[in-house]
This record gives structure tokens, C-alpha cells and sequence, in this order.
């Protein structure tokens, strides 16, 4: 499932330098920024929330929920059967 790839993306840009430029730092960012929340769940093997994991990294609900959906469609997050306060808990795949 390569879309699920940011390396992978094809960038959207206009044929300006700036534009490009831009595009490929997000794309970084993002990568930068699903390593940083797979550490995360690879230092806590009882699991965790989103929730926990956003507020323990700093990162917004909406990017976590967007990094978090991206590793466990690609087999690196298994959601657990098992809820706190309402919420899936998520562990990472020790594969």
C-alpha cells in the first residue's frame, strides 16, 4: 500500500522552486515525525492511547491520529483489544 508511504507521495507542488521545496520538507517532516511516535510506542509495551501519546510527545490529536492510522496499516501499530478512558489502546509490532 504504497499510499500509505509518505516517502512515496508524489509531491504536490507548481512548477516553482519555492513550492517544491516546500513539498519535500513536509514530506520530511511527516517521516520525521512517524519515527519519533513508532519510538515512542516501541518504549511502552503495556501500550498506550493516542491520547497519552500525543500529550507525552507534543503532538496535535489530529497528527498523532494520522501518524498512528499510517503505522498500523502498515503492520508497525497493532491496535489492541483493550480500551482506557474510552480509547483504543496501541501497541507497537514487535515482528
Amino acid at each position: 500500500m504504497a499510499y500509505l508511504l509518505p516517502a512515496t507521495y508524489d509531491l504536490p507542488f507548481n512548477a516553482s522552486d519555492t513550492s517544491r521545496e516546500a513539498a519535500e520538507r513536509a514530506r520530511a517532516f511527516h517521516l520525521n515525525q512517524s519515527g519519533k511516535v513508532l519510538w515512542w510506542f516501541q518504549q511502552h509495551p503495556q501500550g498506550a492511547t493516542q491520547a497519552e501519546a500525543s500529550a507525552a510527545l507534543g503532538i496535535a490529536r489530529a497528527s498523532m491520529a494520522a501518524r498512528v492510522h499510517a503505522l498500523t496499516a502498515r503492520g508497525e501499530l497493532i491496535r489492541t483489544s483493550r480500551r482506557r478512558e474510552g480509547c483504543a489502546i496501541y501497541s507497537a509490532n514487535e515482528r
